[in-house]
């Protein structure tokens, strides 16, 4: 590393001569083309046209191998032009730390993504061990160490996943979970992307499969294939049901639920979601599906529609009647006061809760 008196990062043209490097599959530079495709298009068309403006600056390590360390994305630019070779200029010195500086002040008004923080904190660290601390914050990381292990973490996940993390299809801390349960994170990945769920939800998801799995000793991947593969029948809620439960977001899926707090509430987005949740919270399955068969036993015609509070406990329902004229909402009323007489419907509002 510079002196203290002297600048971290070099602006400076590298005073190394120009040369040929071959277009290699090893020819690596720094990760910061992930997510990028529309900025890579633009490039490589402009490449295409006009050539390569200016030429890469590299260097070579104490074992001669070649490595960028500005031109990223024009490197994979010429990848996709088909060039054999790759005009470099060269940087003397085989200093880790220096070329770190010098990749950095390359790319320092290019924000990167969480993927490309992940990858490049991976290759900082690799390079310099605990001299990498410093270099942190300037690929904008926090100074958490836990964030800075996530971001480790994340970086050994295949770059399929990696693309969703730089398209915020993903978070860091559900990357990093993945990436500690191995290759059956990444298959339990590939399965719940099927569904095609929110950030919110596939992060909620991945919680209570994790702390079933816990529980049952399992590995969260069986559980989902047992959920996905089981028939639509076995899910004790349905998303049609007239309860209208709708997605929402939901408590702590390790705090159980108890009378006097609000309960969590499924996503319907398909019939995965209402089985997992069926699966972790068993007890309030039971009770809202009591309620759905209760309300169905009711009969409500088709014209009154009956909205209930899905927290089973002090929330807001509702009741809409349409009809097209006086008389019919006459009809509408009488039906009414004949289901308030039914002494089935104050049970709607019983919970029911077990003694602790």
């Amino acid at each position: 590393m510079p002196p203290p008196d002297q600048p971290l990062l070099p602006f400076s043209e590298p005073p190394g001569p120009v040369t040929s490097w071959p277009l290699s599959a090893a020819l690596t530079a720094l990760p910061l083309s992930f997510g990028r495709e529309r900025e890579l298009g633009l490039l490589t068309q402009s490449i295409h046209q006009l050539g390569l403006l200016r030429p890469l600056w590299g260097a070579r390590d104490s074992h001669g191998q070649p490595r960028i360390l500005a031109g990223g994305l024009r490197l994979e630019a010429l990848r996709r032009l088909g060039q054999a070779t790759v005009p470099v200029q060269l940087w003397p010195g085989q200093d880790p730390a220096h070329w770190w500086a010098v990749a950095l002040a390359d790319n320092l008004s290019r924000r990167p993504n969480s993927a490309e923080k992940a990858l490049m904190w991976a290759a900082l660290t690799a390079d310099l061990g605990a001299a990498a601390e410093g270099l942190g914050e300037l690929i904008e990381l926090p100074r958490n160490p836990r964030a800075r292990g996530q971001y480790l973490a994340a970086a050994r996940l295949p770059a399929r996943v990696l693309l969703a993390l730089a398209q915020e299809r993903l978070d860091l801390a559900t990357a990093a979970t993945l990436a500690e349960l191995g290759p059956t994170g990444v298959a339990l990945w590939d399965l719940l992307e099927t569904y095609r769920p929110s950030l919110q939800t596939r992060r909620q998801w991945l919680e209570w499969l994790t702390d079933l799995a816990r529980r049952a000793d399992r590995t969260p991947l069986s559980l989902a294939q047992e959920l996905a593969l089981a028939p639509e029948s076995d899910s004790s809620l349905s998303s049609e049901s007239a309860l209208s439960l709708e997605s929402a977001a939901a408590p702590e899926a390790s705090s159980p639920h108890r009378p006097g707090r609000t309960p969590p509430r499924p996503a319907f987005a398909n019939g995965f979601g209402p089985r997992l949740w069926a699966r972790r919270f068993p007890q309030l399955a039971r009770l809202t599906a009591d309620r759905q068969r209760l309300l169905k036993a009711l009969s409500l015609p088709p014209q009154v529609t009956l909205k209930l509070d899905p927290t089973l406990e002090d929330g807001v329902s509702s009741l809409i009647l349409t009809f097209d004229s006086v008389a019919e909402l006459s009809e509408r009323l009488r039906g009414l006061q004949t289901l308030l007489a039914d002494e089935r419907f104050p049970r709607l509002w019983e919970p029911r809760w077990p003694e602790e």
